[in-house]
């Protein structure tokens, strides 16, 4: 993915394989430590505040899922990557 410098940079993130019947309270996404909020859909709208050099610009995305049966506690962290064009 590509954004120019100086624009924002915006995504929809869906929570893979949704289900209705997952409360949204019991998952914690986050973008380099920012708590995101997950709509009833499973969907979270995200924008990063412009930057303004030119390069690869890096997001650590972070999910937790609780199992509101058991406690128990699953997650994990990936990365992703854009360049930012002038």
């Amino acid at each position: 993915s590509a954004v120019k410098a100086n624009q924002p940079f915006e995504a929809e993130i869906s929570i893979g394989s949704y289900s209705t019947h997952i409360d949204p309270n019991n998952i914690i996404l986050a973008v380099n430590g920012d708590t995101l909020k997950i709509e009833e859909d499973g969907r979270v709208s995200l924008t990063i505040p412009p930057t303004y050099h030119v390069g690869l610009e890096q997001l650590k995305l972070e999910a937790t899922v609780t199992n509101p049966l058991t406690g128990e506690v699953s997650s994990g962290s990936s990365f992703f990557q854009y360049h930012v064009i002038h």
